[in-house]
């Protein structure tokens, strides 16, 4: 499920640049009975609707355990409830039980090799060659009650009824602070969207979730972990929060994606999931008083939870002095500067987004010293699916609780990271003593006012409906309109005064990233791509193969790593090959 999870970035990293006027949308509020948000925008351009619920639920909301329970109930979500996904629900929900019941058993044998792990009686207690006879003989009985359960399944039943009405880009996302789910549809089959969201809102069964799991595990291997600074982003990540949730990545770590539980789920779902904890968005060629009394025939059939609570997240403690991370990756040598900033709505997110807009771009303040002046870093710029940026570039980051501000350049081969991170804090530092010249601030406010209004234009208006599910589920969906005014309010005096406030060494922190030396002889497999191949060897599941090809033919698009490449080619190589010899086995 890649998909799901790129498109996250997509939504979060699109933005182009133009000279475009201030935009006001006539969104209309409604409220149901059970707490549910509803907000709708009428477009009469085409017979279309474009519909989302967002949760108010994110890795924001977990703990350390369960870590990516966010990000795994979303994919869960998709598996259907007791009437859509299944043949015959009573017989398959008996052997989901059975399941259960073995998955426990051989959790408990797992944790006591992990317990002989730890007393250096087992060398790798993850290693599955070290575990028990008893968890051998489990293992088994599992594989064969799962097979026994698949007969009873519908595979992708929900986007079958979707795509098979005329729907396009039926998708989700999680995020730090949400999940949502969305597709577009013809308009006169909007019925079809309220009756399968409301359904799974209060119905979802959580079939196959446990070859799901190891889907999302293989997910953050392949989109995190064999990336050549994934792991270090991570680290780096995790470095910068000391005490606030954000600070693991919304996939989770490793062995709490293994070791979450089916119960996990379901709680996590019974407590986010619900009308009081949701906001329904829809865009399109309706009447919205006719499409209201819709959703409140669907949607008001579930009830208010009475569980669903503002989330209380641990504010981020203050930082006491400069963070520094240096590290080694096969990648071009760099440095990314983060500061910590503020929160949704704060009045200092305006002008650090204007000061994000003064640095960034081949007019901005970076690439003019850095890639014009000094020929310290790389100007051209990073394509991929999701997106172009230039590798000279600065972002403020505004979330629900929190907020940052950050600074990447890559350098040229023959320039040191330590030559980058000189210039970029005297550029900060210029930047807090002096007064940004006036047809300068004019322009990164238009710029940034510009590039917000041809964002949402883009991707057939799902990132306005995801601009706008934002907003809300932030706190305020009014923002959406007002924010305009904000930007082209700030002054200079603004600007000086949130880079005389944020950029001070005690709030910084800094990744130093050097380029790998290559020890290994050219062509050796590394280590984790022969575990890999391993892996890819022992899967018997045609749909999980599929997922991971996708997965493996996405990331091989974006990869611009020579040696990375070829070690991609290498797993795609071996993962035809199985699929090939599953799919003749089966023939015969």
């Amino acid at each position: 499920m890649i998909k799901k999870y790129c498109l996250v970035l997509i939504f979060m990293g699109l933005c182009l640049q133009g000279d475009l006027p201030a935009q006001n949308f006539d969104i209309q509020e409604t409220l149901l009975d059970n707490g549910m948000q509803i907000l709708t925008l009428e477009q009469h351009d085409a017979p279309v609707v474009t519909c989302a619920v967002f949760y108010k639920v994110g890795s924001i909301c977990e703990r350390p355990g369960i870590t990516g329970v966010s990000h795994l109930l979303e994919h869960m979500m998709f598996k259907g409830t007791e009437v859509i996904g299944t043949k015959d629900y009573p017989s398959e929900s008996s052997l989901q039980e059975a399941l259960d019941r073995l998955r426990e058993d051989m959790r408990r044998e797992e944790l006591e090799t992990l317990e002989a792990g730890l007393r250096g009686l087992v060398d790798d207690p993850l290693n599955p060659a070290n575990q028990s006879e008893q968890y051998r003989e489990l293992g088994k009985q599992f594989d064969d009650t799962l097979e026994t359960q698949r007969q009873y399944m519908i595979k992708e039943h929900l986007d079958q009824l979707y795509n098979g009405q005329g729907g396009f880009m039926t998708n989700a996302f999680t995020a730090e602070d949400m999940t949502g789910y969305f597709v577009r549809l013809p308009v006169n089959k909007i019925e079809l969207f309220l009756w399968l969201e409301s359904d799974r809102m209060q119905n979802s069964t959580f079939r196959e979730f446990y070859p799901e799991q190891q889907v999302v595990r293989e997910e953050r291997r392949l989109t995190l972990e064999s990336q050549p600074t994934g792991r270090i982003e991570e680290s780096f990540n995790a470095m910068f929060w000391e005490s606030s949730p954000y600070g693991w990545s919304v996939v989770g770590w490793p062995r709490d994606i293994e070791n979450i539980s089916r119960a996990d789920i379901r709680e996590y779902y019974r407590r986010f999931y619900a009308p009081d904890n949701a906001v329904g968005i829809f865009i399109g060629d309706f009447e919205t008083e006719a499409l209201i009394s819709k959703i409140r025939d669907y949607f008001e059939r579930v009830p208010f939870s009475g569980r669903t609570l503002p989330v209380y997240i641990t504010p981020e403690i203050e930082q006491v002095g400069e963070k520094r991370l240096v590290a080694e990756a096969r990648a071009n040598p760099g440095v990314t500067m983060r500061y910590h900033t503020r929160a949704f709505r704060h009045p200092d997110t305006y002008p650090l987004e204007v000061l994000a807009e003064l640095l960034s771009g081949k007019t901005g303040r970076l690439y003019r010293t850095l890639v014009k002046e000094k020929e310290l870093a790389l100007g051209d710029e990073i394509r991929s699916r999701m997106g172009s940026r230039l590798r000279v570039d600065a972002e403020q980051n505004t979330l629900k609780y929190a907020g940052y501000f950050e600074i990447t350049a890559e350098a040229r081969e023959e320039a040191a990271p330590g030559s980058l991170e000189k210039n970029i804090n005297e550029i900060l530092q210029e930047l807090a003593k002096e007064p940004v010249p006036p047809d300068e601030l004019e322009r990164a406010k238009n710029q940034v006012l510009a590039a917000r209004i041809r964002y949402m234009k883009q991707f057939f208006g799902f990132l306005t409906l995801f601009e706008i599910g934002t907003t809300a589920v932030y706190g305020d969906w009014q923002e959406i309109n007002e924010k305009p005014g904000k930007i082209a309010a700030v002054t200079a005096a603004d600007v000086q005064r949130a880079a005389s406030t944020y950029f001070k060494p005690a709030n910084r922190n800094i990744l130093i990233l050097h380029t790998l030396k290559e020890e290994k002889e050219e062509g050796a497999p590394s280590s984790r791509t022969s575990a890999m191949l391993e892996r890819i060897r022992k899967i018997d599941d045609r749909t999980e193969l599929h997922e991971m090809i996708q997965q493996m033919e996405s990331m091989r698009s974006q990869v611009q790593d020579e040696k990375m490449a070829r070690g991609i080619d290498k797993l795609l190589a071996a993962a035809y090959e199985r699929l090939e010899a599953l799919e003749e086995g089966e023939e015969q």
